[in-house]
């Protein structure tokens, strides 16, 4: 699993603190710091030892298409929908990127 530092423009991403890519088992997806989810999780597992971990979980369970990584709790929570808000900066939030459109950042995150 390798993680890609990205440019984002924080006129699209204004609470985000940091935004890169990850890529674990075939799938690359984005993490977005600074926001946490408000829909229900389909999984919940503890001592996670890291996003990419988190991210790789998300990958192999089905209809997973974001997760949310909290580095404090070492907490990893599966989703299988796009509903997020702004959070502490040890809230992580991962969506596969076949996910993300044009769009996305707007409707997800309100920018």
């Amino acid at each position: 699993m390798k993680a890609y530092p990205i440019h984002v423009s924080t006129k699209h991403f204004m609470h985000a603190h940091k935004c890169f890519y990850i890529y674990s088992s075939g799938v690359l997806y984005l993490v977005f710091q600074g926001y946490v989810p408000i829909s229900t999780e389909i999984d919940v597992s503890e001592k996670v030892k890291s996003k990419l971990v988190c991210a790789s979980r998300c990958s192999k369970t089905e209809n997973c298409v974001s997760a949310h990584y909290n580095t404090a709790t070492l907490t990893c929570s599966l989703f299988d929908s796009l509903a997020f808000q702004k959070g502490d900066i040890e809230n992580n939030v991962i969506v596969k990127s076949i996910f993300k459109t044009k769009n996305s950042a707007k409707q997800l995150f309100g920018a």
